[in-house]
């Protein structure tokens, strides 16, 4: 369904400018100037967004392996050797 909605949107984008351009002409008495600058436009980019979305879909997808756990270290726990009291082994004051 997704791939119904993509084509349906691109072939909006290659159509609605040139019918743009076609109510342009008839209100301003241009000929069909832009209608077919309308039509081009619209082919060019529909067919650019047919591209991108094709390369987007090629791409490789990243492996969605476990999360990784990253270990508390010493400095993110919040103490460093300031805080830390003397081990004092010798039993002398």
């Amino acid at each position: 369904m997704d791939w119904v909605t993509r084509i349906f949107t691109v072939g909006l984008e290659m159509v609605l400018p040139g019918l743009g351009g076609d109510w342009l002409d008839h209100r301003l008495g241009t000929g069909h100037w832009f209608t077919l600058a309308g039509f081009g436009l619209g082919m060019v980019g529909g067919m650019w967004h047919l591209i991108l979305m094709t390369q987007a879909e090629n791409r490789p997808k990243p492996q969605q392996d476990k999360p990784r756990q990253v270990q508390p270290s010493q400095k993110d726990s919040g103490l460093n050797d300031s805080s830390r009291k003397p081990n004092d082994s010798t039993g002398k004051k």
